[in-house]
């Protein structure tokens, strides 16, 4: 289950791991030396979305792995988190424009992208 105030921000989410709600803007999530990943995405003066934070779970969760957009698809579809290829390649994009993943050419030019400990 998730919540969206008016301006779509998300407060809680559903991981669909067996893990019950958790708050999205507190420390219940993955983090980056201490930074809950809501708080890089505030810092970075990105607006905390659902997608943002789901797609960003997928790569901090996967250290040292480079994961296209499929991949990333694939994750979100086991974890009963549907989410659409478009809105993963715009999440991925706004992520890539505040730096907040590494970006890798795979072969055949396509992208992968790793999480900042990654």
């Amino acid at each position: 289950m998730s919540v969206a105030n008016e301006a779509g921000v998300v407060d809680a989410v559903d991981l669909g791991m067996g893990e019950g709600t958790k708050a999205l803007s507190g420390e219940a999530l993955t983090s980056w030396h201490g930074v809950p990943l809501s708080g890089l995405l505030r810092q970075a003066g990105v607006r905390v979305t659902l997608p943002r934070l789901l797609v960003m779970e997928c790569l901090w969760e996967s250290p040292g792995q480079v994961l296209n957009a499929n991949a990333l698809y694939q994750l979100l579809q086991a974890r009963r988190q549907p989410m659409s290829l478009s809105t993963i390649y715009a999440v991925l994009q706004t992520l890539r424009q505040h730096q907040l993943v590494k970006v890798h050419l795979l072969t055949a030019g396509v992208q992968g992208f790793a999480s900042l400990e990654g």
